[in-house]
């Protein structure tokens, strides 16, 4: 029936109470609907057929809806379309599921929104297609690629805007389309909220006001120019009297808020036809005459009263005048359109005693006046119907969810996983959505749809189609190229091939950024290097020549330039033949000025050409992708060539908007979406993440291009207010738990962090007048989850944890240690219980490869073991390289030689010179070793490259007057088959050490023989690894010793200068002693794995002083490498934070160094390094 005091027995025939006197002053009220007014009263010349129904319950306006279309489907043939104007796809779905259940069938529904809506209204009339916020995009960016026309002196701010990063046109590209989007919808925001506006534009186009408003109007003007077949909105308005009325019904459904315009055409709609209206209305009292808290502040700004409005004193429903404005200037304009002739479908509350959110909503629907202070009768001790979730992060916050929908479908056997909603609030959704997905099936799999996404955000295919839009707008970069390259939808081409060895051989060729030599010129490199051109070429040469792998690999001389012959396998060659297309078609495009329409076929043959599906999935969507880029089509711009930079723009736009799901909405399992499009669908159990401050509602801003924040006016509805209203749409459609949750806590300080406004104003709601405190209903999680109260966690590693964290602490109390790794603990376990708790702990140990399973045992192996246990025996194990570097994100080419590096290379350099039976200056081979490093990108080109060879070649030139004497004694030998054309001076077969051992190979530092004495040479550059020096002397004593060449072993440290040379004399080692030594050894590394932090830096430090203070503590020295500012050798290798590991126990630390160093001091007879460590 209809509302009380609107509409009584006192209104004459035709005539209907005015709704509000602020209504008179409303834009798009015509003088017709005007005329014959009296006063509090409007004249409607011909009352509009709307059925208008009002109810706090989505699922009450659907029965209602339900018998509304049996009652007008009587008499009609079956097949006869339904028209329904929805907002969105997601109460389509929940709508056509409510529909199939009461009536029996859903069938024959045509689902409109309401831009459809108008367009085909249009149609229908005859009249030129709407000028939209498309077409008015189109004609802006077609305006803004036309310098005579940005040259007029009223588009000077336009000019100054896209000119301002510069004339490059890819930046010019960027503002070009941004500035178009934005006033494109702009204007399409005018024509809802501002006609008189615009129509004022069109009266009077040389018309003062501000420059913004200026520049806005002659835009706005030559778009109408330009588009004389469209129609604008506010001319449409004028013209309403010409659409026809439909002849079936229309229902539109579920709309919150629309601008006035759509209001005049509604109205339209039900002059000839009938229109039935349902929406929701939160109060079922009369509130179109409450005063919001931000109409408040309007008036305070004029006012001098305190609170003219008494809103701080309390009165008025909290939720109503703090977040309800849009749903009021709504059913304001509703009733305005119907008369206030409206049907009620309210639900009564349930009767006391009621949960804390069923009394909230009751109070709601009411309008019950604020609570100051909790009712008498109250009793919501325990009562959890709202909830409110404190967590630490996003990941916990998600983990807090899903651990809340599995308890709460084990307390309640009714209750489904798809009558379980869960809506993400922040205003960047993909975040919450992946930790929520990764919670969820980590949960024994909460089934799950998620909707609201973008298919970018999910599909490879999508990923693969944007990445081969970026190399448009790109400079042909390592990291995006090879992101490409290796995508599983690119590299499924080539289906035998790993993609990590396309990114070895890149990093082999040195390959950082551009495409050929040319894109290069104005920088500091002149040699043909870093660009991919020059790598493609070394491929192809390395199919002739010997190649880079080859010690003897010579450069190739080609147009003044040097190429090193790169040689590879089959799939690099498929490799080279792939870039070599791609770059091509790519620069194609980069060069080119197309129309829209060829562009669109560009694109459309770029994708098919590189992107390949897997499966029927991803095929499916190559080709909505491949739509989208073809849509760029759509936009003509009057028929201009525009630059690839610009038609990537237009594409990237159209690729973004694709909607991507998965699963079916409401059907399979807990629905994910964001909160826009769920917040009028009713949930036994609803769920709303992401409220935190500054994520939920928006932030106020003030938008220097919007004119409409220039003067408020009645109806105008901000982003913060709708995000508002939505809030409280989301508490009304919960029906018996609402659950509400932020991050309160910074992830990187710790800080505390507030909620939301929203959220903070429903806490202090309940708390006032509700429940006397907001921690009734606050919880608050902890930072580890097996920190939760209670035994049951649905995520199954959880229990792991916390078995783990108890015997942490169990292990702690025992100990009487502060702090504990959990890796030791597993070290400490019993063999037998080793695995079994390894499993607990969630651990994974490093696997025990036996001997028999590696060919050879490199010397390079056991030094590394010897350096660190854990870095070596994982890379003697696993075959992993020392450089744990993604070699595909590298982005910048070296501009220095970092000390590990430079004293690797000085080795190598002094070591061929010393070997080098030609008399090759020290400065040539350094030459070729830095230029072999230079074309893999491992050294600095140009003048950084010279920096690094001054300072390096001063000290080695005074090695090499000290050393060159003695050139001819020095020799390398080589154990085992080495590299081609390797420099060694002896090849001894590989060293069996018997038993089940792998063999043993390598090749030796240059040993200098003078009779009976050999002295291995260490080049100590910058003093670098002096003790790592002494472990490579002793492992060339040994090696040598046991293949049966017995001598005195010297080691000759080479400093900078003679002076500080040093010398030291490792004793003579019998075979037998050297071979037990090694077989040791191999044991040792081959028993693993080893997981106790020893490196052999603190094995040293302490022997030193432990011979002046036997009391000495190795377990101290190994704790003071755990400092990286030591750059204990450690720190580099394939395991990760290796200075994190457990140390050994005293006894246990040296028991170990005995047994693996105790030789080498043994055969020095002194202090290690006392000369020439420090």
């Amino acid at each position: 029936m209809p509302q009380e005091g609107c509409g009584g027995a006192d209104a004459r025939e035709g005539e209907t109470p005015w709704p509000s006197p602020r209504l008179e002053a409303r834009e798009g009220i015509g003088e017709a609907e005007l005329k014959g007014r009296a006063p509090g009263r409007c004249r409607i010349l011909r009352r509009p057929m709307i059925h208008l129904t009002y109810a706090q319950r989505t699922e009450d306006l659907l029965d209602v809806l339900a018998r509304d279309l049996e009652a007008n489907g009587r008499g009609r043939h079956p097949l006869d379309p339904v028209r329904l104007v929805l907002p969105d796809r997601n109460l389509e779905a929940w709508l056509k599921q409510g529909l199939a259940r009461r009536m029996g069938i859903a069938a024959n529904l045509q689902v409109l929104y309401l831009g459809r809506l108008v367009g085909g209204l249009l149609e229908a009339a005859g009249l030129p297609p709407l000028l939209d916020g498309d077409a008015i995009f189109d004609v802006l960016l077609s305006i803004f690629l036309e310098p005579e026309t940005l040259d007029r002196e009223e588009l000077a701010p336009v000019r100054r805007y896209l000119f301002a990063a510069g004339a490059e046109e890819s930046a010019l590209a960027r503002r070009r389309h941004q500035l178009a989007r934005r006033l494109s919808h702009l204007y399409e925001e005018y024509g809802y909220a501002r006609p008189a506006m615009l129509q004022r534009w069109e009266r009077e186009p040389t018309a003062g006001g501000s420059e913004v408003e200026r520049w806005q109007r002659a835009l706005w003007l030559l778009s109408l120019e330009r588009r004389p077949d469209r129609i604008s909105l506010p001319a449409l308005l004028d013209r309403l009297h010409e659409l026809p009325a439909p002849e079936d019904p229309v229902y539109l459904f579920g709309i919150s808020h629309v601008a006035h315009a759509f209001h005049r055409i509604l109205a339209r709609l039900a002059e000839g036809g009938e229109l039935f209206v349902y929406t929701l209305n939160p109060c079922k009292e009369f509130w179109e005459d409450l005063p919001t808290v931000r109409e408040a502040r309007r008036g305070l700004r004029v006012l001098e009263e305190a609170d003219p409005y008494g809103l701080s004193g309390g009165g008025e429903t909290p939720p109503l005048s703090l977040w309800g404005r849009p749903g009021r200037e709504n059913i304001r304009l509703l009733n305005e359109l119907s008369g206030c002739d409206f049907r009620e479908a309210f639900s009564e509350p349930p009767p006391p005693p009621r949960t804390l959110l069923s009394q909230i909503q009751a109070d709601i629907l009411e309008r019950h006046p604020e609570r100051t202070a909790p009712d008498p009768s109250f009793n919501f001790a325990g009562d959890r119907s709202i909830e409110v979730i404190e967590a630490p992060g996003i990941r916990r916050e998600a983990e807090a969810v899903a651990r809340r929908i599995w308890e709460l479908v084990s307390e309640d056997d009714s209750l489904r996983f798809n009558e379980i909603g869960v809506a993400v609030a922040a205003r960047e959704p993909e975040l919450h959505f992946s930790h929520l997905v990764a919670a969820f099936e980590e949960s024994f799999d909460i089934p799950y749809s998620l909707t609201d996404v973008r298919l970018s955000e999910q599909s490879e295919v999508a990923r693969a189609v944007g990445m081969l839009l970026d190399l448009l707008d790109s400079r042909f970069e390592r990291a995006r190229m090879l992101g490409f390259l290796t995508h599983p939808c690119v590299a499924s081409r080539f289906p035998e091939v790993d993609p990590e060895t396309w990114v070895a051989l890149v990093d082999r060729l040195g390959i950082f950024l551009g495409a050929e030599r040319a894109d290069l010129e104005g920088t500091y490199v002149r040699e043909d290097a870093l660009n991919w051109d020059q790598g493609l070429r070394r491929l192809a040469l390395g199919v002739v020549l010997p190649g880079g792998r080859t010690a003897e690999a010579e450069p190739v001389a080609f147009h003044g330039d040097r190429y090193l012959p790169e040689e590879t396998e089959e799939e690099g060659l498929e490799f080279g033949a792939l870039v070599r297309s791609l770059i091509s078609d790519l620069r194609f495009g980069m060069r080119a000025r197309f129309t829209t329409e060829t562009w669109a076929r560009y694109f459309d043959a770029l994708g098919r050409t590189y992107v390949v599906p897997r499966n029927d999935r991803e095929r499916r969507h190559l080709d909505r992708c491949l739509a989208a880029l073809r849509s760029v089509a759509e936009h003509p711009l009057d028929g201009k060539p525009i630059s690839c930079a610009q038609a990537v723009e237009i594409a990237r736009d159209a690729l973004a908007e694709l909607p991507g799901g998965v699963g079916r909405y409401l059907s399979e399992g807990v629905a994910i979406s964001t909160l826009r499009p769920m917040r009028a669908i009713p949930f036994r159990v609803l769920f709303v993440v992401g409220l935190g401050e500054g994520l939920f509602p928006t932030p106020e801003r003030r938008d220097p291009l919007d004119l409409r924040q220039l003067r408020f006016q009645p109806g105008d509805v901000s982003p913060r207010e709708r995000d508002q209203y939505m809030f409280l749409e989301a508490l009304l459609c919960a029906r018996e738990k609402l659950v509400l949750s932020y991050v309160g806590r910074d992830e990187q300080t710790g800080d505390p962090i507030p909620p939301s406004p929203v959220l903070g104003e429903l806490l202090e709601m309940v708390e006032k007048g509700y429940t006397g405190s907001r921690e009734t209903i606050v919880t608050r999680i902890p930072l580890r989850r097996w920190a939760e109260e209670g035994s049951f966690h649905p995520a199954p590693p959880a229990a792991g944890e916390r078995w783990a964290a108890s015997l942490y602490e169990r292990m702690c109390a025992a100990t009487g240690r502060a702090r504990f790794e959990v890796e030791e603990i597993a070290a400490r376990a019993p063999e037998p219980q080793r695995g079994e708790l390894l499993d607990r702990l969630g651990l994974v140990s490093l696997p025990n490869k036996g001997g028999s399973e590696l060919r050879v045992l490199q010397l390079h192996h056991l030094r590394r073991f010897l350096e660190c246990p854990i870095q070596g025996s994982t890379t003697a194990l696993l075959g992993l390289g020392d450089d744990d570097e993604d070699l595909a994100g590298v982005e910048n080419e070296r501009l220095e030689l970092d000390p590990p590096t430079c004293a690797a290379l000085v080795r190598e350099t002094m070591g061929r010179w010393l070997s080098d039976r030609d008399g090759k200056r020290v400065e040539e081979v350094w030459e070729e070793r830095i230029y072999q490093r230079q074309v893999r990108g491992e050294a600095p080109l140009g003048e950084f490259g010279r920096l690094a060879e001054l300072e390096a070649l001063a000290e080695m030139r005074l090695w090499a007057d000290e050393l060159s004497g003695q050139r001819s004694k020095v020799r390398v030998y080589r154990f085992g088959p080495g590299r081609e054309f390797e420099a060694v001076d002896e090849i001894l077969p590989l060293l069996d050490l018997g038993g089940e051992r792998p063999p043993l190979g390598g090749r030796t530092s240059p040993i200098l023989e003078d009779g009976a004495c050999r002295t291995s040479l260490l080049f100590r550059y910058r003093r670098t690894g002096s003790w790592k020096g002494w472990i490579r002397a002793f492992l060339d004593h040994v090696l040598l010793s046991a293949a049966g060449l017995e001598a005195s072993h010297g080691v000759y440290g080479v400093e900078r200068t003679p002076a500080g040379a040093a010398t030291e004399v490792f004793r003579s080692l019998s075979r037998e002693r050297a071979l037990a030594y090694l077989r040791d050894l191999v044991d040792d590394l081959l028993t693993g794995p080893h997981e106790l932090y020893l490196p052999h830096e603190a094995c040293f430090e302490w022997k030193a002083k432990a011979i002046r203070n036997p009391g000495a503590r190795l377990v101290d020295e190994i704790e003071a490498f755990r400092d990286e500012r030591k750059f204990p050798s450690s720190t580099y290798g394939p395991v990760r934070f290796a200075l994190s590991y457990p140390v050994p126990s005293e006894e246990e630390a040296r028991a170990i160094a005995g047994r693996r160093f105790g030789l080498l001091f043994e055969l020095l007879g002194a202090e290690p390094g006392a000369k020439e460590v420090r």
